[in-house]
Protein backbone atom coordinates (compact mmCIF):
# COMPACT_ATOMS: atom_id res chain seq x y z
CA UNK A 1 0.00 0.00 0.00
CA UNK A 2 2.00 2.97 -1.24
CA UNK A 3 0.09 5.62 0.67
CA UNK A 4 0.47 3.74 3.92
CA UNK A 5 4.20 3.20 3.36
CA UNK A 6 4.68 6.92 2.86
CA UNK A 7 3.03 7.64 6.21
CA UNK A 8 5.15 5.10 8.07
CA UNK A 9 8.36 6.38 6.51
CA UNK A 10 7.54 10.02 7.15
CA UNK A 11 6.79 9.41 10.80
CA UNK A 12 9.65 7.07 11.57
CA UNK A 13 12.49 8.74 9.71
CA UNK A 14 12.96 11.45 12.33
CA UNK A 15 13.04 8.82 15.06
CA UNK A 16 15.86 6.95 13.41
CA UNK A 17 13.68 3.94 12.70
CA UNK A 18 13.52 2.62 9.17
CA UNK A 19 10.08 1.42 8.23
CA UNK A 20 10.18 -2.32 7.72
CA UNK A 21 7.96 -4.55 5.67
CA UNK A 22 6.76 -7.88 7.06
CA UNK A 23 9.83 -10.11 6.72
CA UNK A 24 9.60 -12.69 3.95
CA UNK A 25 8.24 -15.94 5.35
CA UNK A 26 7.31 -14.34 8.68
CA UNK A 27 4.12 -16.39 9.04
CA UNK A 28 5.13 -19.49 7.05
CA UNK A 29 5.37 -21.67 10.16
CA UNK A 30 1.60 -21.55 10.74
CA UNK A 31 0.73 -23.11 7.37
CA UNK A 32 -1.13 -26.38 7.93
CA UNK A 33 -1.42 -25.85 11.68
CA UNK A 34 -4.68 -25.90 13.65
CA UNK A 35 -6.03 -25.25 17.13
CA UNK A 36 -3.40 -25.39 19.92
CA UNK A 37 -0.54 -26.08 17.50
CA UNK A 38 -1.53 -23.03 15.45
CA UNK A 39 -1.64 -20.78 18.50
CA UNK A 40 1.74 -22.01 19.73
CA UNK A 41 3.30 -21.52 16.29
CA UNK A 42 2.00 -17.94 16.29
CA UNK A 43 3.35 -17.40 19.80
CA UNK A 44 6.82 -18.49 18.72
CA UNK A 45 6.69 -16.05 15.79
CA UNK A 46 5.36 -12.96 17.56
CA UNK A 47 6.82 -13.24 21.06
CA UNK A 48 8.77 -9.98 21.49
CA UNK A 49 12.47 -10.19 20.80
CA UNK A 50 14.96 -10.27 23.67
CA UNK A 51 16.16 -6.67 23.52
CA UNK A 52 19.14 -7.39 25.76
CA UNK A 53 20.54 -9.74 23.09
CA UNK A 54 20.08 -7.39 20.15
CA UNK A 55 23.06 -5.72 18.51
CA UNK A 56 21.64 -4.44 15.20
CA UNK A 57 21.52 -0.71 14.51
CA UNK A 58 17.72 -0.74 14.23
CA UNK A 59 17.07 -2.27 17.64
CA UNK A 60 15.14 -0.15 20.12
CA UNK A 61 14.48 -0.91 23.76
CA UNK A 62 11.13 0.34 25.01
CA UNK A 63 10.83 0.93 28.73
CA UNK A 64 7.45 1.37 30.43
CA UNK A 65 7.59 4.81 31.94
CA UNK A 66 5.10 7.62 32.52
CA UNK A 67 7.77 10.22 31.75
CA UNK A 68 9.46 11.17 28.44
CA UNK A 69 13.05 10.28 27.75
CA UNK A 70 13.48 12.86 25.01
CA UNK A 71 12.40 16.49 24.88
CA UNK A 72 9.70 16.93 22.28
CA UNK A 73 11.01 18.57 19.12
CA UNK A 74 14.64 18.73 20.31
CA UNK A 75 15.87 15.41 18.98
CA UNK A 76 18.75 15.11 16.58
CA UNK A 77 17.23 13.29 13.59
CA UNK A 78 20.69 11.99 12.69
CA UNK A 79 21.20 10.35 16.04
CA UNK A 80 19.68 6.92 16.45
CA UNK A 81 17.58 6.55 19.58
CA UNK A 82 18.17 3.16 21.14
CA UNK A 83 16.04 3.60 24.22
CA UNK A 84 12.49 4.91 24.42
CA UNK A 85 9.97 5.47 27.16
CA UNK A 86 6.36 4.47 26.50
CA UNK A 87 5.22 8.03 25.77
CA UNK A 88 8.04 8.45 23.24
CA UNK A 89 6.58 5.44 21.44
CA UNK A 90 3.05 6.86 21.61
CA UNK A 91 4.22 9.94 19.69
CA UNK A 92 4.68 7.66 16.68
CA UNK A 93 2.04 5.00 17.22
CA UNK A 94 -0.98 6.93 18.50
CA UNK A 95 -0.98 10.29 16.78
CA UNK A 96 -3.45 11.21 14.06
CA UNK A 97 -2.44 13.28 11.06
CA UNK A 98 -3.80 16.42 12.75
CA UNK A 99 -1.66 15.87 15.86
CA UNK A 100 -4.49 14.67 18.09
CA UNK A 101 -4.19 11.50 20.15
CA UNK A 102 -6.00 8.26 19.43
CA UNK A 103 -7.85 7.75 22.72
CA UNK A 104 -10.09 4.69 22.60
CA UNK A 105 -11.42 5.42 26.08
CA UNK A 106 -13.08 8.80 25.57
CA UNK A 107 -14.48 11.17 22.91
CA UNK A 108 -12.24 14.00 24.06
CA UNK A 109 -9.53 15.62 21.97
CA UNK A 110 -5.90 15.88 23.08
CA UNK A 111 -2.85 16.97 21.15
CA UNK A 112 0.75 15.83 21.11
CA UNK A 113 1.87 19.40 21.79
CA UNK A 114 4.85 20.40 23.93
CA UNK A 115 4.59 22.55 27.03
CA UNK A 116 6.71 25.61 27.69
CA UNK A 117 9.62 23.43 28.83
CA UNK A 118 9.74 21.38 25.64
CA UNK A 119 8.21 18.22 27.10
CA UNK A 120 4.87 16.77 26.07
CA UNK A 121 1.93 18.13 28.02
CA UNK A 122 -0.80 15.50 28.22
CA UNK A 123 -2.21 16.01 31.71
CA UNK A 124 -5.43 14.08 31.18
CA UNK A 125 -3.96 10.91 29.67
CA UNK A 126 -2.42 7.85 31.26
CA UNK A 127 -0.80 4.66 30.00
CA UNK A 128 -3.32 1.86 30.07
CA UNK A 129 -2.73 -1.88 29.74
CA UNK A 130 -5.63 -3.03 27.57
CA UNK A 131 -5.06 -6.53 29.00
CA UNK A 132 -4.75 -5.78 32.77
CA UNK A 133 -1.24 -6.35 34.09
CA UNK A 134 -2.59 -7.65 37.41
CA UNK A 135 -3.98 -10.64 35.52
CA UNK A 136 -0.44 -12.01 35.23
CA UNK A 137 0.60 -10.71 38.64
CA UNK A 138 1.80 -7.26 37.59
CA UNK A 139 5.38 -8.39 36.99
CA UNK A 140 7.52 -5.92 35.01
CA UNK A 141 8.19 -8.10 31.97
CA UNK A 142 7.88 -7.93 28.19
CA UNK A 143 4.08 -7.89 28.35
CA UNK A 144 4.21 -5.02 30.83
CA UNK A 145 5.88 -2.75 28.26
CA UNK A 146 4.44 -4.23 25.04
CA UNK A 147 3.07 -1.40 22.89
CA UNK A 148 0.68 -3.74 21.09
CA UNK A 149 -1.66 -3.53 24.09
CA UNK A 150 -0.56 -0.26 25.69
CA UNK A 151 -2.67 2.77 24.84
CA UNK A 152 -2.99 6.41 25.83
CA UNK A 153 -6.20 6.51 27.88
CA UNK A 154 -8.36 9.22 29.37
CA UNK A 155 -7.68 9.08 33.09
CA UNK A 156 -11.36 9.37 33.98
CA UNK A 157 -11.92 6.08 32.14
CA UNK A 158 -8.68 4.39 33.07
CA UNK A 159 -9.41 4.42 36.80
CA UNK A 160 -12.90 2.84 36.69
CA UNK A 161 -11.79 0.34 34.03
CA UNK A 162 -9.26 -0.91 36.57
CA UNK A 163 -8.80 -4.70 36.23
CA UNK A 164 -12.31 -5.38 34.96
CA UNK A 165 -12.77 -7.53 31.84
CA UNK A 166 -14.50 -6.44 28.63
CA UNK A 167 -18.12 -7.40 28.13
CA UNK A 168 -21.61 -6.32 27.11
CA UNK A 169 -23.03 -4.01 29.80
CA UNK A 170 -26.72 -4.62 30.56
CA UNK A 171 -27.06 -2.62 33.78
CA UNK A 172 -24.93 0.53 33.73
CA UNK A 173 -23.27 1.42 37.03
CA UNK A 174 -20.82 4.00 35.67
CA UNK A 175 -21.27 5.92 32.41
CA UNK A 176 -17.69 7.22 32.44
CA UNK A 177 -18.25 9.33 29.34
CA UNK A 178 -20.35 9.11 26.21
CA UNK A 179 -18.42 6.18 24.71
CA UNK A 180 -17.12 4.16 27.69
CA UNK A 181 -19.28 2.49 30.31
CA UNK A 182 -19.09 -0.08 33.09
CA UNK A 183 -21.74 -2.26 34.63
CA UNK A 184 -23.16 -5.74 35.09
CA UNK A 185 -24.34 -8.58 32.91
CA UNK A 186 -25.97 -11.38 34.90
CA UNK A 187 -25.15 -13.85 32.12
CA UNK A 188 -21.47 -13.58 33.06
CA UNK A 189 -21.61 -13.35 36.85
CA UNK A 190 -21.68 -10.74 39.59
CA UNK A 191 -18.51 -8.91 38.53
CA UNK A 192 -18.23 -5.62 36.63
CA UNK A 193 -17.36 -5.45 32.94
CA UNK A 194 -16.46 -2.51 30.73
CA UNK A 195 -17.78 -1.79 27.24
CA UNK A 196 -15.96 0.57 24.83
CA UNK A 197 -17.44 2.37 21.85
CA UNK A 198 -18.52 0.21 18.89
CA UNK A 199 -15.75 1.84 16.83
CA UNK A 200 -13.05 0.27 19.02
CA UNK A 201 -14.50 -3.07 20.11
CA UNK A 202 -12.53 -4.94 17.46
CA UNK A 203 -9.35 -3.11 18.48
CA UNK A 204 -9.76 -4.32 22.06
CA UNK A 205 -10.60 -7.88 20.97
CA UNK A 206 -7.53 -8.17 18.74
CA UNK A 207 -5.31 -6.82 21.53
CA UNK A 208 -6.67 -9.55 23.83
CA UNK A 209 -6.07 -12.21 21.16
CA UNK A 210 -2.52 -10.93 20.76
CA UNK A 211 -1.65 -11.08 24.49
CA UNK A 212 -3.27 -14.50 24.95
CA UNK A 213 -1.15 -15.77 22.05
CA UNK A 214 2.19 -13.98 22.42
CA UNK A 215 2.29 -14.75 26.15
CA UNK A 216 0.55 -18.11 26.23
CA UNK A 217 3.34 -19.37 28.48
CA UNK A 218 2.08 -17.08 31.26
CA UNK A 219 0.15 -18.51 34.19
CA UNK A 220 -2.68 -16.10 34.91
CA UNK A 221 -3.28 -15.07 38.52
CA UNK A 222 -6.28 -17.24 39.44
CA UNK A 223 -7.16 -15.00 42.39
CA UNK A 224 -7.84 -12.18 39.94
CA UNK A 225 -8.95 -14.00 36.79
CA UNK A 226 -10.93 -17.10 37.77
CA UNK A 227 -14.09 -15.62 36.23
CA UNK A 228 -12.37 -14.54 33.00
CA UNK A 229 -9.37 -16.72 32.13
CA UNK A 230 -8.66 -20.43 32.14
CA UNK A 231 -5.12 -21.68 32.82
CA UNK A 232 -6.11 -25.22 31.90
CA UNK A 233 -7.02 -24.46 28.28
CA UNK A 234 -4.95 -23.18 25.36
CA UNK A 235 -7.94 -20.98 24.51
CA UNK A 236 -7.05 -18.88 27.59
CA UNK A 237 -10.52 -17.25 27.85
CA UNK A 238 -13.58 -18.51 29.69
CA UNK A 239 -16.38 -19.33 27.17
CA UNK A 240 -18.39 -16.15 27.89
CA UNK A 241 -15.35 -13.90 27.29
CA UNK A 242 -14.35 -15.85 24.21
CA UNK A 243 -17.83 -15.26 22.77
CA UNK A 244 -17.68 -11.53 23.53
CA UNK A 245 -14.27 -11.06 21.94
CA UNK A 246 -14.97 -13.02 18.77
CA UNK A 247 -18.27 -11.16 18.33
CA UNK A 248 -16.48 -7.81 18.68
CA UNK A 249 -13.78 -8.98 16.27
CA UNK A 250 -16.42 -9.78 13.63
CA UNK A 251 -18.58 -6.71 14.16
CA UNK A 252 -15.69 -4.23 14.04
CA UNK A 253 -13.28 -5.24 11.23
CA UNK A 254 -9.64 -4.20 11.08
CA UNK A 255 -9.42 -0.48 10.34
CA UNK A 256 -6.80 1.69 8.73
CA UNK A 257 -5.89 3.01 12.18
CA UNK A 258 -5.06 -0.51 13.35
CA UNK A 259 -3.07 -1.36 10.22
CA UNK A 260 -0.99 1.79 10.60
CA UNK A 261 -0.45 1.23 14.31
CA UNK A 262 0.54 -2.41 13.82
CA UNK A 263 3.20 -1.33 11.33
CA UNK A 264 4.47 1.47 13.56
CA UNK A 265 4.72 -0.76 16.65
CA UNK A 266 6.47 -3.36 14.51
CA UNK A 267 9.00 -0.72 13.44
CA UNK A 268 9.87 -0.27 17.12
CA UNK A 269 9.44 -3.79 18.58
CA UNK A 270 10.01 -5.89 15.45
CA UNK A 271 6.98 -8.08 16.11
CA UNK A 272 3.39 -7.94 14.88
CA UNK A 273 -0.21 -8.59 15.86
CA UNK A 274 -1.21 -11.43 13.52
CA UNK A 275 -4.92 -10.89 14.16
CA UNK A 276 -4.59 -7.50 12.47
CA UNK A 277 -2.51 -8.83 9.56
CA UNK A 278 -4.73 -11.91 9.06
CA UNK A 279 -8.06 -11.39 10.89
CA UNK A 280 -9.33 -14.88 10.00
CA UNK A 281 -6.71 -16.44 12.30
CA UNK A 282 -8.93 -15.59 15.26
CA UNK A 283 -11.66 -17.77 13.75
CA UNK A 284 -9.25 -20.74 13.48
CA UNK A 285 -8.49 -20.54 17.21
CA UNK A 286 -11.59 -19.12 18.92
CA UNK A 287 -14.23 -18.99 16.19
CA UNK A 288 -16.12 -20.95 13.58
CA UNK A 289 -13.04 -22.43 11.88
CA UNK A 290 -11.68 -24.19 14.96
CA UNK A 291 -10.53 -27.68 14.07
CA UNK A 292 -9.51 -26.67 10.53
CA UNK A 293 -5.93 -26.40 9.30
CA UNK A 294 -4.75 -23.00 8.08
CA UNK A 295 -3.98 -22.50 4.39
CA UNK A 296 -1.95 -19.30 4.58
CA UNK A 297 -2.30 -18.61 0.87
CA UNK A 298 -6.08 -18.38 1.20
CA UNK A 299 -6.21 -15.94 4.12
CA UNK A 300 -7.18 -12.30 3.71
CA UNK A 301 -4.16 -10.06 4.29
CA UNK A 302 -5.04 -6.53 5.44
CA UNK A 303 -1.76 -5.16 4.10
CA UNK A 304 -2.94 -5.86 0.56
CA UNK A 305 -4.57 -3.01 -1.37
CA UNK A 306 -7.46 -5.34 -2.18
CA UNK A 307 -8.47 -5.44 1.50
CA UNK A 308 -11.71 -3.48 1.92
CA UNK A 309 -11.48 -1.17 4.90
CA UNK A 310 -14.67 -0.63 6.92
CA UNK A 311 -16.29 2.44 5.39
CA UNK A 312 -17.33 4.04 8.67
CA UNK A 313 -13.70 4.26 9.77
CA UNK A 314 -12.40 6.18 6.79
CA UNK A 315 -10.86 9.56 7.50
CA UNK A 316 -10.36 12.53 5.22
CA UNK A 317 -6.75 13.24 4.36
CA UNK A 318 -5.20 15.36 1.65
CA UNK A 319 -1.81 14.04 0.57
CA UNK A 320 1.28 15.95 -0.64
CA UNK A 321 1.10 17.47 -4.11
CA UNK A 322 3.30 16.36 -7.00
CA UNK A 323 4.25 17.82 -10.39
CA UNK A 324 4.60 21.33 -8.92
CA UNK A 325 5.36 23.84 -11.70
CA UNK A 326 4.60 27.44 -12.52
CA UNK A 327 1.47 26.19 -14.29
CA UNK A 328 0.01 24.23 -11.38
CA UNK A 329 0.35 20.90 -9.61
CA UNK A 330 -1.33 17.56 -9.01
CA UNK A 331 -3.38 17.28 -5.80
CA UNK A 332 -3.64 13.88 -4.10
CA UNK A 333 -5.81 12.49 -1.33
CA UNK A 334 -6.46 9.24 0.44
CA UNK A 335 -9.12 6.90 -0.88
CA UNK A 336 -11.97 7.33 1.59
CA UNK A 337 -14.20 4.67 0.07
CA UNK A 338 -16.37 7.27 -1.62
CA UNK A 339 -17.16 7.85 -5.29
CA UNK A 340 -17.46 11.64 -5.03
CA UNK A 341 -15.18 14.22 -3.45
CA UNK A 342 -15.25 18.01 -3.18
CA UNK A 343 -11.84 19.53 -3.93
CA UNK A 344 -11.22 23.11 -2.87
CA UNK A 345 -8.12 25.10 -3.90
CA UNK A 346 -7.65 28.50 -2.31
CA UNK A 347 -5.34 31.32 -1.29
CA UNK A 348 -4.89 32.55 2.26
CA UNK A 349 -4.23 36.16 3.30
CA UNK A 350 -3.88 37.42 6.86
CA UNK A 351 -4.04 41.09 7.82
CA UNK A 352 -3.87 42.82 11.19
CA UNK A 353 -2.65 41.29 14.43
CA UNK A 354 -4.13 39.63 17.49
CA UNK A 355 -2.69 39.79 21.00
CA UNK A 356 -3.46 37.13 23.59
CA UNK A 357 -4.15 38.83 26.93
CA UNK A 358 -4.99 35.69 28.92
CA UNK A 359 -3.57 32.30 27.93
CA UNK A 360 -4.56 29.31 30.06
CA UNK A 361 -4.02 26.40 27.65
CA UNK A 362 -4.22 23.99 30.59
CA UNK A 363 -6.77 25.48 32.97
CA UNK A 364 -5.65 23.72 36.15
CA UNK A 365 -6.02 25.01 39.67
CA UNK A 366 -2.27 25.71 39.94
CA UNK A 367 -1.87 27.87 36.84
CA UNK A 368 -5.16 29.70 37.44
CA UNK A 369 -3.83 30.67 40.88
CA UNK A 370 -0.49 31.65 39.36
CA UNK A 371 -2.07 34.02 36.83
CA UNK A 372 -2.19 37.56 38.24
CA UNK A 373 -5.49 38.26 36.45
CA UNK A 374 -7.39 35.22 37.77
CA UNK A 375 -9.18 34.38 40.99
CA UNK A 376 -12.02 32.06 41.90
CA UNK A 377 -14.65 31.51 44.55
CA UNK A 378 -16.20 28.22 45.53
CA UNK A 379 -14.25 25.19 44.37
CA UNK A 380 -11.87 24.89 41.44
CA UNK A 381 -10.44 21.44 41.77
CA UNK A 382 -8.67 18.78 39.76
CA UNK A 383 -8.07 15.09 40.23
CA UNK A 384 -5.00 14.33 42.30
CA UNK A 385 -4.32 10.90 40.83
CA UNK A 386 -2.02 10.13 37.93
CA UNK A 387 -2.20 12.54 35.02
CA UNK A 388 -5.92 13.22 35.43
CA UNK A 389 -6.49 16.93 35.85
CA UNK A 390 -9.89 17.92 34.55
CA UNK A 391 -10.73 21.21 36.24
CA UNK A 392 -14.20 21.48 37.75
CA UNK A 393 -15.63 24.89 38.59
CA UNK A 394 -18.41 24.96 41.21
CA UNK A 395 -18.81 28.71 41.70
CA UNK A 396 -17.08 31.50 39.74
CA UNK A 397 -13.77 32.27 38.07
CA UNK A 398 -12.96 35.97 37.67
CA UNK A 399 -10.51 37.53 35.22
CA UNK A 400 -9.76 41.11 36.26
CA UNK A 401 -7.16 43.86 35.85
CA UNK A 402 -7.71 44.12 32.09
CA UNK A 403 -8.86 46.93 29.81
CA UNK A 404 -9.84 45.46 26.46
CA UNK A 405 -9.54 47.12 23.08
CA UNK A 406 -12.09 46.80 20.32
CA UNK A 407 -12.59 43.42 18.63
CA UNK A 408 -11.84 41.44 21.78
CA UNK A 409 -13.19 37.99 22.51
CA UNK A 410 -12.97 35.18 25.01
CA UNK A 411 -12.54 31.58 23.94
CA UNK A 412 -13.44 28.89 26.49
CA UNK A 413 -13.07 25.17 26.02
CA UNK A 414 -15.63 23.56 28.30
CA UNK A 415 -17.94 20.61 28.82
CA UNK A 416 -20.61 19.32 31.16
CA UNK A 417 -19.21 16.91 33.78
CA UNK A 418 -20.05 13.26 33.23
CA UNK A 419 -21.55 11.64 36.30
CA UNK A 420 -21.99 7.91 36.94
CA UNK A 421 -24.98 6.42 35.12
CA UNK A 422 -25.77 9.83 33.56
CA UNK A 423 -26.15 10.24 29.83
CA UNK A 424 -27.94 13.58 29.58
CA UNK A 425 -26.34 16.95 28.89
CA UNK A 426 -27.56 20.26 30.21
CA UNK A 427 -25.04 22.04 32.44
CA UNK A 428 -24.83 25.75 31.57
CA UNK A 429 -21.91 28.15 31.54
CA UNK A 430 -22.61 31.81 32.26
CA UNK A 431 -20.19 34.52 31.14
CA UNK A 432 -20.44 38.14 32.27
CA UNK A 433 -18.43 41.25 31.36
CA UNK A 434 -18.29 44.02 33.97
CA UNK A 435 -21.35 42.57 35.67
CA UNK A 436 -23.46 42.22 32.53
CA UNK A 437 -24.29 38.74 31.26
CA UNK A 438 -23.12 38.26 27.68
CA UNK A 439 -23.71 34.51 27.31
CA UNK A 440 -25.50 31.55 28.85
CA UNK A 441 -24.10 28.55 27.02
CA UNK A 442 -25.53 25.04 27.38
CA UNK A 443 -22.76 22.42 27.51
CA UNK A 444 -22.61 18.77 26.47
CA UNK A 445 -20.43 15.87 27.56
CA UNK A 446 -18.05 16.57 24.67
CA UNK A 447 -15.34 19.20 24.94
CA UNK A 448 -16.10 22.18 22.70
CA UNK A 449 -14.66 25.61 22.01
CA UNK A 450 -16.99 28.57 22.55
CA UNK A 451 -16.16 32.11 21.41
CA UNK A 452 -17.90 35.23 22.73
CA UNK A 453 -17.34 38.88 21.76
CA UNK A 454 -16.40 41.21 24.62
CA UNK A 455 -17.34 44.91 24.86
CA UNK A 456 -14.61 47.50 24.34
CA UNK A 457 -13.20 48.61 27.69
CA UNK A 458 -14.13 45.41 29.56
CA UNK A 459 -12.19 45.30 32.84
CA UNK A 460 -13.43 42.04 34.37
CA UNK A 461 -14.91 38.78 33.12
CA UNK A 462 -16.72 36.21 35.27
CA UNK A 463 -17.21 32.58 34.23
CA UNK A 464 -19.59 30.52 36.36
CA UNK A 465 -21.87 27.48 36.14
CA UNK A 466 -25.63 27.58 36.26
CA UNK A 467 -27.29 27.57 39.66
CA UNK A 468 -26.35 24.46 41.63
CA UNK A 469 -24.30 23.06 38.77
CA UNK A 470 -20.66 22.28 38.04
CA UNK A 471 -18.82 22.74 34.74
CA UNK A 472 -15.48 21.48 33.44
CA UNK A 473 -13.10 24.11 32.06
CA UNK A 474 -10.09 23.01 30.00
CA UNK A 475 -8.79 26.16 28.29
CA UNK A 476 -9.32 29.92 28.41
CA UNK A 477 -8.01 32.54 25.97
CA UNK A 478 -8.78 36.27 26.00
CA UNK A 479 -7.79 37.78 22.67
CA UNK A 480 -7.84 41.32 21.34
CA UNK A 481 -6.91 42.66 17.92
CA UNK A 482 -7.97 42.97 14.33
CA UNK A 483 -6.30 39.96 12.75
CA UNK A 484 -8.36 38.61 9.88
CA UNK A 485 -7.58 35.72 7.58
CA UNK A 486 -9.35 35.53 4.24
CA UNK A 487 -9.53 32.29 2.28
CA UNK A 488 -10.39 32.79 -1.38
CA UNK A 489 -11.18 29.80 -3.59
CA UNK A 490 -9.76 29.79 -7.11
CA UNK A 491 -12.28 30.27 -9.89
CA UNK A 492 -14.14 27.03 -10.49
CA UNK A 493 -13.54 25.66 -6.98
CA UNK A 494 -14.77 23.89 -4.93
CA UNK A 495 -15.07 21.27 -7.65
CA UNK A 496 -16.73 17.85 -7.59
CA UNK A 497 -14.13 15.22 -8.54
CA UNK A 498 -13.63 11.44 -8.48
CA UNK A 499 -10.62 9.19 -7.96
CA UNK A 500 -7.71 10.10 -5.68
CA UNK A 501 -5.88 12.79 -7.65
CA UNK A 502 -6.60 15.84 -9.80
CA UNK A 503 -4.45 18.13 -11.97
CA UNK A 504 -4.75 21.78 -10.92
CA UNK A 505 -4.07 24.19 -13.75
CA UNK A 506 -3.21 27.61 -12.33
CA UNK A 507 -0.35 30.00 -12.98
CA UNK A 508 1.79 30.24 -9.83
CA UNK A 509 4.25 33.04 -9.18
CA UNK A 510 7.64 32.40 -7.63
CA UNK A 511 7.16 31.87 -3.89
CA UNK A 512 3.36 31.75 -4.08
CA UNK A 513 1.52 29.26 -1.86
CA UNK A 514 -1.83 27.68 -2.64
CA UNK A 515 -3.77 25.37 -0.34
CA UNK A 516 -6.16 22.52 -1.03
CA UNK A 517 -8.57 20.43 1.00
CA UNK A 518 -10.59 17.35 0.14
CA UNK A 519 -14.06 16.53 1.44
CA UNK A 520 -15.28 12.98 0.74
CA UNK A 521 -19.08 12.78 0.41
CA UNK A 522 -20.55 12.57 3.89
CA UNK A 523 -17.20 12.99 5.71
CA UNK A 524 -15.44 15.95 7.27
CA UNK A 525 -13.06 18.19 5.36
CA UNK A 526 -9.37 17.28 5.54
CA UNK A 527 -6.66 19.50 6.96
CA UNK A 528 -5.20 21.67 4.18
CA UNK A 529 -2.05 20.92 2.23
CA UNK A 530 0.00 23.96 1.25
CA UNK A 531 1.85 23.97 -2.08
CA UNK A 532 4.64 26.51 -2.63
CA UNK A 533 6.14 27.07 -6.08
CA UNK A 534 9.75 28.19 -6.50
CA UNK A 535 11.64 28.92 -9.70
CA UNK A 536 14.46 26.88 -8.13
CA UNK A 537 13.27 23.24 -8.30
CA UNK A 538 15.24 22.40 -5.14
CA UNK A 539 13.09 24.83 -3.16
CA UNK A 540 9.69 23.54 -4.33
CA UNK A 541 7.82 22.29 -1.28
CA UNK A 542 4.54 21.22 0.18
CA UNK A 543 3.41 21.63 3.76
CA UNK A 544 1.58 19.00 5.74
CA UNK A 545 1.21 18.43 9.45
CA UNK A 546 4.61 17.65 11.04
CA UNK A 547 4.63 15.13 13.88
CA UNK A 548 7.24 17.24 15.65
CA UNK A 549 5.12 20.39 15.67
CA UNK A 550 6.35 22.94 18.16
CA UNK A 551 3.09 24.28 19.54
CA UNK A 552 -0.62 24.75 19.04
CA UNK A 553 -2.21 28.18 19.04
CA UNK A 554 -5.48 29.95 18.37
CA UNK A 555 -5.36 32.07 15.20
CA UNK A 556 -8.38 33.89 13.83
CA UNK A 557 -10.84 31.47 15.34
CA UNK A 558 -8.93 28.36 14.29
CA UNK A 559 -6.46 26.10 16.03
CA UNK A 560 -3.22 26.07 14.06
CA UNK A 561 0.04 24.19 14.44
CA UNK A 562 3.10 26.43 14.59
CA UNK A 563 6.77 25.61 14.23
CA UNK A 564 9.38 28.37 14.30
CA UNK A 565 6.48 30.87 14.09
CA UNK A 566 5.34 29.47 10.73
CA UNK A 567 1.91 27.93 10.28
CA UNK A 568 2.35 24.27 9.38
CA UNK A 569 -1.26 23.22 9.47
CA UNK A 570 -4.74 24.54 10.12
CA UNK A 571 -6.38 21.77 12.07
CA UNK A 572 -9.82 22.46 10.69
CA UNK A 573 -11.24 23.19 14.13
CA UNK A 574 -13.07 26.40 13.45
CA UNK A 575 -13.94 28.14 16.71
CA UNK A 576 -17.52 29.34 16.44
Amino acid sequence: MKRHFFLVLAICFSLGIMAEAIPAGYYDAIDGKQDAALKTALSQIIYPVDWSQMTGTNDINVEYNRDYRYKYGSRDPNKFLDHLYTWDGFIYTDQREDGSVWDMYSPYTYYMAPDQYGSLSLPDLEIEHCFPKSWWGGTDNDAYKDLHHLNPANCKANGPKSNNPPGIVVTITNQVNTIFKLGKNDAYGSFTVYEPDDEYKGDFARAYFYIATAYENFTWDASKTSDFLDNSSYLEFKPWLQQVLIAWHRADPVSEKEINRNNLVSDIQHNRNPFIDYPELAEYIWGNKAGQAVDLSQLTFTGDESYELPAEKFVSRALPATNITGQGFTAHWKNAGKENYSLDVFTSQTTGKNDTIINLPNCHQSNVKADSHCSFSGSLYTSSTGKCSFTTLSASLTISGINLKANSKIVVRAMAPVKPAASTDGAKMKISADGTQIALQELTHSQEYFTFALPTGTQSIVIEPGSGQHINIQQIFVITGDETTTYTSLEGFPKEVTGTSFDIEHTMENGQTLYYTITPAGLRTSAPIGVTYSSDPQDISFTEFPHSAARKELRNGQIVILRNASIYSILGQTIR
